[in-house]
């Protein structure tokens, strides 16, 4: 029977992109078809951090490449030569627990040496770091710290984190006894005999690459965890009460008995309460019948005419506010007007074009066709708005006008009529309505990195495509909105259910 091996990535992919024990499962045993290497872009960042901390650096000694029993020699042999600076040494260690024999391999992102020996270095491209948002990046410099005192005798001189701001941070080294115990908890989900459980979620699992594996299970099973909204700590505690699926939930748990099902959180109990239950049952109604419901009647003006309105924007860069890039704009009606601004580069006087042309082309759909609703999608789109108008000012009130007729289309569904979606995202909605985006790779990440290459390169050519690219990714949005819109108005046309208590 071969040795069971923990090592860094596994913590990283425990925790990344959120805590999940079956990922580290399939991990380890993924299914046919799916594509793991989609995680390692999740480190991109961090690399590229790690590679600019070691331009500074002199007398590196880089043991990162060739086959791991090569590194395992190379990386011992350098230690005991106490080279100056270790870069992505690999160390081992054989840790047996009762009748288990496991392999633990560390491998630091730098060993520097110092006045008291080693200290340990990991690289984060983050500029805050906290326990709740980079739990991964602190417990793995634990880990790493807890198994070079196992190889070596005694603990590094001291464990810090190098982040994207240039300042470090200093981690306090773990307690060993609760480090190995969620050591042999990892080794327990990542060699498991069965797949552990896990529950799903929206948020949890949109950026896994076992995201469609997971579902299609849960949606075979009627998992409980299908219905949204519920906290993974009360699904476990519902599911120990025996709710396994969609239909012992409703079948187990009348509201007044649902609302005093109590369960915990960290330490303390929690009781569901009336209007939890109420809401978590009529949520599980939906998904299991597959058929939207109707909470009341939305504040949807009639329009011949509708703006979409969608933006994109980048944080702040070194020498560079906050910005919007693109300001997307769509009239629809029997037939639509593209009406998108870009702003070519990052500097203010383009910054403040590309405004004032969004304005104009605003104020031109005002004089056509009066105050028509702008439909957008949650919170950006009125807060760059406030953010530009202080900035650059308006034009003929043109602004402030736009904030008068601004639909948040995501909060208006939310409040109106229950999905049996898993999230109100517009790409989860569009594809529900039957929208086919023609890119489905793109994203928000994707879009700012390109601008920002759009914004760098000399090769013209290659800037046009960028640019046509970004375009064309935003206006997929806008059409997408719009599709959202006309399936909504047909769903209030078509149905006949009664309104539903508002949800809180």
């Amino acid at each position: 029977m071969s040795t069971q091996q923990l090592n860094s990535s596994d913590i990283f992919h425990y925790y990344k992109p959120t805590r999940c024990e079956r990922r580290l499962f399939l991990m380890a045993s993924p299914p046919e078809q799916v594509e793991t290497a989609a995680l390692s872009h999740l480190r991109e960042a961090d690399q590229q951090l790690e590679r600019h901390f070691l331009k500074g650096l002199q007398n590196w000694k880089d043991l990162s490449k060739g086959p791991l029993v090569t590194r395992l020699k190379a990386s011992m042999k350098a230690w005991l030569e106490k080279e100056a600076v270790l870069y992505k040494p690999v160390f081992s260690y054989p840790l047996k627990v009762a009748k288990h024999s496991y392999e633990l391999l560390m491998e630091p992102e730098f060993l520097i040496w110092g006045e008291h020996g080693y200290h340990l270095r990991l690289c984060r491209n983050a500029r805050k770091l906290s326990r709740e948002n980079h739990a991964d990046a602190i417990f793995t410099a634990q880990y790493q710290a807890w198994v070079y005192e196992k190889i070596f005798g005694e603990a590094p001189s001291y464990l810090e984190i190098y982040t994207a701001s240039g300042k470090v941070l200093e981690v306090q080294p773990g307690e060993a006894t609760a480090i190995e115990e969620q050591v042999l908890q990892f080794l327990h989900y990542k060699h498991s005999k069965t797949e552990p459980y896990s529950p799903i979620s929206w948020t949890k699992c949109q950026s896994c690459p076992f995201r469609a594996y997971c579902w299609n299970q849960a949606e075979k099973n009627q998992d409980l965890a299908l219905v949204p909204n519920i906290e993974a700590k009360l699904i476990l505690a519902l599911r120990a009460a025996g709710a396994l699926t969609i239909e012992d939930f409703l079948k187990r748990f009348p509201e007044e008995k649902l609302a005093a099902f109590t369960w915990k959180e960290g330490q303390s109990p929690r009781k569901i309460g009336q209007e939890k239950a109420s809401n978590m049952l009529q949520m599980a109604e939906v998904v299991l019948s597959g058929r939207p419901r109707l909470l009341q009647e939305p504040h949807l003006p009639q329009a011949s005419h509708w703006a979409m309105f969608d933006l994109e924007g980048i944080p702040a860069q070194q020498g560079h506010p906050e910005r919007v890039y693109l300001w997307g704009l769509s009239l629809m009606s029997d037939h639509e007007v593209n009406l998108q601004t870009l702003s070519p580069n990052l500097s203010r006087k383009s910054d403040r074009d590309a405004w004032m042309q969004f304005l104009n082309k605003a104020g031109e759909i005002f004089k056509a066709h009066g105050d028509i609703p702008f439909i957008h999608w949650g919170n950006y789109e009125p807060q760059s708005l406030r953010l530009y108008l202080r900035r650059f000012g308006d034009w003929e009130g043109v602004g402030r006008r736009i904030e008068k007729n601004l639909i948040d289309f995501w909060a208006l569904l939310k409040a109106s009529v229950l999905i049996p979606l898993p999230s109100y995202s517009l790409k989860v909605i569009e594809e529900y309505v039957g929208f086919d985006r023609p890119d489905k790779d793109t994203g928000g990440y994707w879009s700012v990195v390109n601008y920002l290459k759009s914004t760098s390169t000399r090769n013209r050519s290659k800037q046009e495509r960028l640019q046509n690219e970004l375009l064309a990714y935003n206006h997929a949005d806008l059409v997408a909105m719009w599709h959202v819109l006309e399936w909504f108005q047909a769903f209030l046309n078509e149905s006949t259910s009664p309104p539903l208590p508002p949800q809180s």
